[in-house]
């Protein structure tokens, strides 16, 4: 793994202790291993990505791809829990490091709104300025296809267009079907229903289905308990058409986004099944690290930062000035190299000069690289020249 990753994990990581600890969870390491077919009892995908392995005993077990299912078999109950751990499924990377939170606690507006809070905080300790926090419920396509006329198949192709905003497929699916107009003009909307959370609920009460009008006012509900954080709303949308592969949420639902990244970041939400409720989140940190990086490059600003010592003072001039006649912009500090250095960094490189070398941390690369201080000088020297002419 690249040095430059490495320190952002260990960012991610310090800052979801920070958010967590204050708002009173403790870490945990959940389990890898789970029972064979158990398990599978918690996902509505027919078939999950599972690895399965046969056990000493001559039995099967599974690896987990999920951290939550995995603390539903450890007897926690009742507490606030964070964690950074390994999970494995069959896809281009067998293994994953993934984090989040679970608040293993009864349903109550304080802990849905403190969660989505804590959401917010965490990702904007990344500085990720410009996320989104989209909220939706379950309940709300699942009262709209409470009717006996949809089969599991038409539920979860529905569900499928629903969540791709797919209206001409909904149509299709529900022309035939023998249902109230009011029933197939919602479920035609449901997919609009996406967006500024005022005018989100606003449209959502204006289909005028008392089914949904519980929902509706928990919704309401909640802005009002996250706006005592005086939280930006801007950053906080509703998204009445989301879904979960995971058959154990039961109510509140929630995703964040980042600009330009082609994928959800983070995702969550309360959930029931069996003894276990609670509600949280988690988040992949391969994507995690994938937008932090998206960010620093965009905001780099300056070629270079040149790390200046006593002992190689005169090195380090040298270099400054030959890079400014090739036409580089440099940064100058009189610091260490340190981790918090490359976090908060706004060049592409950094040079760290030593007595004969040169550590060139590339933050667009996520690597370092050792070259020999003469050898480098010489590449300048080259350049400079090359640019005159």
């Amino acid at each position: 793994m690249h040095y430059s990753n490495l320190t952002t994990i260990n960012t991610i990581d310090e800052q979801l202790s920070n958010v967590s600890k204050r708002f009173g969870f403790k870490k945990i390491y959940p389990k890898s291993i789970a029972t064979y077919p158990e398990a599978l009892e918690y996902y509505t995908d027919d078939k999950p990505e599972l690895i399965s392995f046969t056990n000493a005993l001559g039995g099967v077990s599974i690896l987990h791809d999920d951290p939550t299912i995995s603390l539903f078999d450890s007897n926690i109950s009742r507490e606030k829990v964070y964690y950074l751990t390994n999970t494995f499924a069959w896809q281009k990377s067998l293994e994953n490091l993934k984090g989040g939170v679970e608040n293993f606690c009864t349903p109550s507006i304080f802990a849905d709104a403190e969660m989505i809070v804590m959401v917010y905080q965490f990702l904007d300790s990344l500085k990720l300025d410009d996320f989104k926090i989209e909220i939706g419920h379950t309940h709300f396509i699942e009262k709209l296809l409470k009717d006996k006329i949809f089969s599991k198949e038409m539920k979860l192709e529905l569900n499928d267009a629903i969540h791709n905003k797919n209206i001409p497929k909904i149509k299709k699916i529900i022309d035939p079907l023998d249902l109230s107009i009011e029933n197939k003009k919602a479920l035609m909307t449901l997919a609009k229903l996406f967006g500024d959370y005022e005018k989100t609920l606003k449209t959502a009460k204006a289909l005028k289905i008392s089914s949904l009008k519980p929902i509706i006012d928990y919704l309401e509900n909640l802005k009002k308990h996250i706006e005592f954080y005086s939280l930006d709303m801007e950053n906080i949308k509703i998204d009445l058409s989301l879904t979960n592969k995971y058959s154990y949420y039961d109510g509140l639902l929630f995703k964040s986004y980042s600009q330009n990244f082609g994928k959800k970041i983070l995702q969550g939400g309360r959930y029931k099944n069996k003894d276990n409720q609670g509600i949280g989140f988690g988040f992949n940190v391969k994507d995690l690290i994938g937008v932090i990086r998206m960010k620093k490059e965009n905001r780099n600003t300056m070629d270079y930062t040149v790390l200046i010592s006593d002992s190689v003072e005169e090195k380090a001039i040298n270099m400054i000035t030959k890079l400014r006649k090739s036409g580089c912009s440099v940064n100058t500090l009189e610091d260490q190299l340190t981790s918090e250095l490359i976090k908060n960094s706004e060049s592409k490189y950094i040079l760290e000069i030593k007595e004969d070398t040169i550590n060139i941390i590339d933050n667009l690369a996520n690597k370092v690289v050792k070259k020999n201080y003469n050898q480098f000088i010489e590449e300048l020297t080259l350049v400079t020249v090359e640019s005159i002419h």
